[in-house]
């Protein structure tokens, strides 16, 4: 996950998660008005008060979807409850938790009959509901199996910071588990089942969202922006060489944010357990 707080001129912070499975190492809060900026741990909990706060704020999270029919927020181990618009949305930190949420239902559903998909999703907050925010939906795509398993979203706080002289990368290194072979391959590719049967782990109206450029103006967003016209000059004179596809380099334009969701929402990728 990424949160990042929208110019409240106090206390701005920059929040991010790197796809462990442990409630207290997972994630670490960069404060934007330190005059040196360096990543602090912050657990679980602390991350859910952040999230439930009212100040304007952007987060990239993840949904999962599945074609389990009975399940609802309630029954959800390690989402989170948010309202995009008016509807209710169970959104996780980390895919990580997503299908460790699936693979807790072992005892009670089938898991080689379970098909999932996992998007990653951009979010604007919007006027609070009550005491908490409510939030628009900027973009989703869906993850592939090798996306679900490695994706670390420390490279969103790259991105921002990369040119804060500032700012030191100076977090304690997590202790990572290694996984085995057969653990990286927990996750299929299914490319047979219908994509028409899959549901949120909500229970609410199903409502088309639209990608949008339009992205809010924060130290994310003006990073994306920050070299838009000296790369429209030099593309008149000469060629673009082609580079990685790496979050660093897709987030240094709106073009090639745009093309990024482009490549990634060509079609729904669904996956399963390799049980």
């Amino acid at each position: 996950m990424l949160l990042e707080t929208l110019d409240t001129k106090h206390n701005d912070i920059v929040i991010y998660s790197q796809n462990i499975f442990n409630l207290e190492t997972n994630f670490k809060i960069i404060f934007k008005d330190e005059k040196i900026k360096k990543p602090h741990s912050i657990n679980y909990y602390e991350v859910c008060n952040y999230m439930n706060e009212p100040s304007p704020k952007v987060v990239v999270a993840y949904r999962l979807l599945t074609n389990l029919h009975n399940f609802n927020l309630r029954k959800s181990q390690y989402g989170f409850p948010i309202f995009v618009g008016v509807n209710p949305d169970l959104i996780f930190f980390d895919p990580i938790f997503a299908v460790q949420e699936l693979e807790s239902l072992g005892g009670v559903i089938d898991l080689q009959r379970l098909r999932f998909r996992i998007q990653q999703i951009g979010l604007n907050s919007i006027v609070s509901r009550g005491d908490k925010p409510g939030f628009t939906e900027i973009y989703s795509f869906d993850l592939s199996s090798k996306e679900a398993l490695t994706q670390n979203d420390k490279i969103f706080a790259d991105a921002i910071f990369a040119l804060d002289e500032n700012f030191i990368d100076s977090e304690d290194k997590a202790v990572i588990k290694t996984k085995t072979p057969e653990e990286k391959n927990n996750i299929k590719i299914d490319v047979e089942y219908n994509v028409k049967d899959f549901e949120r782990f909500v229970q609410s109206e199903k409502s088309k969202t639209q990608n949008t450029p339009n992205l809010p103006k924060t130290g994310f967003g003006n990073f994306l922006d920050q070299n838009r016209m000296k790369e429209k000059e030099e593309i008149r004179h000469r060629p673009t060489p082609q580079k990685k596809n790496s979050m660093i380099n897709v987030f240094k334009s709106t073009g090639q944010f745009n093309e990024y969701l482009g490549s990634k929402n060509e079609g729904p990728v669904i996956l399963k357990f390799n049980k």
